[in-house]
């Protein structure tokens, strides 16, 4: 078992959340920011940085989140990581991680019965991604609209299919839902950059649940 290190998390981010969604929103049962289905996550990556990721909730105990989320710098795969429901720290284990996906799965001892169900077929309308960027002057929220799927790679990850919406996400949305019209989960956010979002498939993350 890997060490856990302690950490210490600025109730002030919290009570900053707000959407950041930078055209009007279109009609939909989309989540907010401060929804209890998605948390922040992190770890100490060492005694100076603290790593942030964002997870949800897809089972009475189980949560989703970016493998490269409980992964240090270093290749190193966490046991545990510190997350926050509502205003208290809880302890989550990471209990399965596939990097060829960048899929991982968080178990929480306390069960809820407030959950995300993963969307069955792909989405071609707009999805509001959610996730808790490590800067408290980032936005908590966007609306995408769904561009192309394709193979990606980032970083350390080799992804042989993803969705790509037009719209920016930042760092810490990682691990975070891109939830459609119908309130299911259309993909898992896990990388961004020159006007796009790169999301994995509600598919993929449904076979990475069953083992396939």
């Amino acid at each position: 078992m890997k060490k856990f290190a302690a950490i210490v998390v600025s109730v002030f981010v919290w009570l900053s959340l707000f959407s950041g969604a930078a055209v009007p929103a279109p009609a939909g049962n989309y989540p907010n920011p401060g929804d209890p289905r998605i948390i922040r996550v992190e770890y100490k990556d060492s005694a100076f940085y603290e790593s942030v990721g964002t997870a949800f909730c897809v089972g009475p105990h189980y949560w989703l989140t970016a493998a490269h989320v409980v992964t240090t710098e270093d290749g190193k795969q966490l046991a545990r990581v510190a997350a926050l429901k509502g205003l208290a720290i809880k302890t989550f284990d990471v209990v399965k991680v596939d990097p060829k996906t960048d899929t991982a799965l968080l178990y929480d001892p306390e069960e809820s019965d407030y959950y995300f169900r993963i969307a069955d077929k792909p989405t071609s309308g707009p999805v509001k991604g959610i996730g808790y960027p490590g800067s408290i002057i980032k936005p908590c929220s966007v609306f995408l609209s769904y561009k192309t799927t394709q193979a990606t790679h980032y970083a350390a990850y080799k992804i042989a299919r993803a969705d790509f919406y037009d719209g920016d996400t930042w760092g810490g949305y990682s691990g975070g839902p891109a939830v459609d019209s119908s309130g299911k989960v259309a993909g898992m956010l896990v990388c961004s950059g020159g006007g796009y979002s790169g999301a994995i498939p509600a598919q993929t993350l449904t076979n990475f649940m069953k083992g396939e």
